[in-house]
């Protein structure tokens, strides 16, 4: 292939960079038509690469100010759904004529490049792949065809650099393609190792690879070699190099070498484990770790400990020096290293019994308060499992010894009339002991084992006013109270004594006032129908769905203007007070929105804006967290950079959750990757993806 430079004047070459680098594509066809059409083979290549870019161009119009990150998803999320382009790829045609034009000259880009448009699976391109699906793509893809036109390509000699994972995949891959043809590509990926190019070296391994992971299937590509001659090969070695390179400069690499090398050590390959050992020192991270496992399951727990400091696998070094294998026991090292892989568990117990730090059984509670309410799957280890039982055994009897107060609910009914039925559900942790005092002599016992929705009924004989008290066995159980009896009416109702109650539903009864100032955990209140003259939910953070409707004298809701989380809010029919205004900005920073009533359909949780968790951060809590560690994040910028980012993700109030594993900023396609969901500490974590 020639160079640009050649295709026309230098003088004309630099107007048409110039048009380019302007998008002024228009123009730039201009000039160069003349030329393509004297048959210019490199021109009329260059004429088909015009046409294509002035369509994407045109097609990214909505997005034409943003990054190319956030380009890249924007094409990302047409590509599965391409329905929704509305973009004119009318030049598609043109384009395809004078790439034809250039590939009868045998020019070898222009063949690879027709190709690609005639291969039927989905492009690598996702703007290609979209061009496929719309109405202006006129080809017939024919994958056989398009074969023999990357066979063209390699046999027409010249510059191989055209020659992409796309290509080398759909050659190598392909029963159809000629051996001979397989053995030049092979060859050409040789040479390019011979340059010190990795991506060849990474196509040789995976050939090998493919091969090695699947042993009952006939190879596509067979590299005769076993796995003692290729830990010394020329191609093996480079991708190990780029690997390990990558690692020590936090740069992302498949590792895919480096995961072999692991594999053959955990099978007995004593030189693997050798090199593995070798690199993990120099470098730490998964190659350590990975290193460290193997001399872990042989019991040999000093190497392993070397091993896991170097790659500072904090998951295992706590255990360890609390055991001392391979070392003396020290309990300060293992606290130590339990609470930069917050491992809750042995955190909690370390916190117990005293080890490695002062006792305190209320930090012991907190950390097993955690991870109480963690399901247990099949797939966990019996390790992971035992831990969860102890957990739920300790914060049960940690709460028995800190917590005098029980969990209870009192409340006050009154019959309409004799016979009078009254009903009312809860649910609360499993294997929880209950009574209620019904206020006319009867008291019921009630066990809880399953930790289910519990429907309480009884009938009083006589009409009047009955005092109720639902009371627990300990602290810390009731989660949630409904209250919707139509022939008892509730007239007072106190919660304060229930401090992780997270749903509260009481419907069309007579209260005239509702505390809920000592259930910071609550994340649904529905009171809609009552009395209610004043609310105060300023200290309710994680409420989230609000239903006071239908109180006709509540003339003030108090909420915190700042950490207030209420995304679903419905205050129809209640007197207008001057924090409705307000009431709907709040809402639209949360993502949230007024809507009709709430149903007594069970409760799910809502995700919050990222704006949410911003703005209940300030700067100095933010660089504490980083300073902590335990987050992945690392201090690998200055301080103002951080602050720069976090400033700048505080000031806007576009992004949003998915409750996924994104965020989404609304103005446009911009996705900020997490880690976690669950915390206000979530933020940290996505500060690095902004600077």
């Amino acid at each position: 292939m020639e160079k640009k430079s050649k295709v026309v004047s230098k003088r004309l070459r630099k107007q048409l960079d110039e048009l380019e680098r302007g998008k002024r594509y228009d123009e730039a066809t201009q000039l160069l038509e003349p030329i393509a059409r004297r048959g210019n083979a490199d021109a009329q290549y260059e004429m088909g690469e015009l046409l294509y870019h002035k369509m994407v161009h045109e097609a990214e119009a909505v997005v034409r100010n943003y990054s190319n990150f956030e380009k890249a998803i924007f094409w990302s999320d047409l590509s599965r759904k391409p329905e929704l382009c509305k973009a004119d790829f009318s030049d598609f045609s043109k384009m395809i004529d004078w790439y034809e034009k250039a590939v009868e000259q045998k020019h070898a880009k222009a063949i690879v490049e027709l190709a690609e448009w005639y291969t039927p699976i989905v492009s690598r391109s996702s703007v290609k792949h979209v061009i496929k699906q719309s109405s202006f793509f006129t080809l017939k893809c024919d994958f056989n065809y398009a074969l023999s036109l990357y066979i063209e390509a390699l046999e027409s000699g010249g510059d191989d650099s055209f020659f992409d994972v796309c290509v080398i995949e759909n050659l190598l891959h392909s029963p159809h393609v000629p051996q001979k043809v397989k053995d030049k590509v092979v060859d050409i990926l040789q040479a390019r190792v011979k340059k010190g190019c990795c991506h060849a070296a990474d196509h040789l391994f995976r050939i090998w690879e493919s091969k090695y992971r699947s042993p009952q299937r006939k190879p596509y590509y067979d590299i005769q070699i076993d796995e003692h001659e290729l830990l010394h090969t020329d191609w093996f070695w480079l991708l190990l190099d780029h690997e390990a390179e990558c690692e020590k400069k936090n740069e992302y690499s498949a590792r895919n070498a480096l995961r072999l090398l692991s594999d053959l050590a955990k099978n007995g390959n004593q030189e693997a484990l050798d090199m593995l050992t070798g690199i993990g020192m120099k470098i730490g991270g998964s190659s350590a770790c990975w290193a460290g496992d193997v001399y872990y399951e042989r019991k040999e727990y000093k190497k392993a400990l070397e091993c896991y400091l170097a790659g500072e696998y904090v998951y295992k070094l706590g255990g360890m020096y609390e055991r001392g294998e391979g070392t003396t026991p020290d309990m300060e090292k293992a606290f130590y290293y339990y609470k930069q892989a917050n491992d809750n568990y042995n955190i909690g117990r370390m916190y117990e019994q005293g080890l490695g730090t002062k006792k305190d059984l209320r930090k012991a509670f907190e950390c097993y308060h955690k991870i109480v309410d963690r399901e247990i799957y099949e797939h966990d280890s019996e390790e992971e499992k035992n831990e969860i039982l102890s957990a739920r055994c300790s914060f049960r009897r940690l709460k028995k010894i800190l917590f005098e107060q029980k969990d209870e609910i009192r409340m006050t009914v009154a019959a309409k009339g004799q016979k009078s039925v009254c009903g009312f559900s809860f649910t609360s942790y499993g294997d929880c002991q209950f009574t209620i005092d019904w206020g006319d002599g009867q008291v019921e016992a009630i066990n809880n084992e399953k930790g289910e929705e519990i429907q309480a009924e009884h009938t009083y004989a006589k009409l009047g006013k009955w005092n109720i008290s639902l009371r627990s066995n300990e602290t810390h159980t009731i989660t949630s109270f409904h209250y919707t009896c139509e022939t008892c009416i509730l007239k007072a109702l106190d919660v304060t004594q229930c401090p992780i109650l997270i749903d509260l539903y009481c419907v069309n009864q007579g209260l005239k006032r509702l505390n809920v100032s000592k259930n910071p955990r609550l994340g649904r209140l529905v009171c809609r129908g009552n009395k209610l003259k004043i609310l105060n939910i300023r200290r309710n953070n994680r409420l989230t769905q609000l239903d006071c409707s239908d109180n006709p004298e509540l003339y003030h809701v108090d909420w915190n203007p700042q950490y207030s989380a209420l995304t679903k809010v419905c205050m129809k029919n209640i007197i207008n007070f001057d924090q409705l205004d307000f009431l709907d900005y709040l809402l639209k920073r949360n993502k949230g929105q007024k809507c009709e009533l709430i149903a007594e359909a069970s409760f799910d949780p809502v995700f919050l804006p990222l704006s949410y968790y911003m703005r209940c951060l300030n700067w100095s809590d933010m660089k504490a967290k980083i300073k902590e560690g335990g987050y992945p994040i690392w201090k690998e910028h200055s301080w103002r950079k951080y602050k720069s980012a976090f400033d700048d993700m505080s000031s806007r109030e576009d992004f949003h959750y998915t409750g996924i594993d994104r965020i989404v900023c609304e103005g446009g396609y911009t996705y900020y990757w997490l880690y976690s969901s669950r915390e206000k500490s979530t933020s940290t974590k996505i500060l690095k993806m902004l600077l």
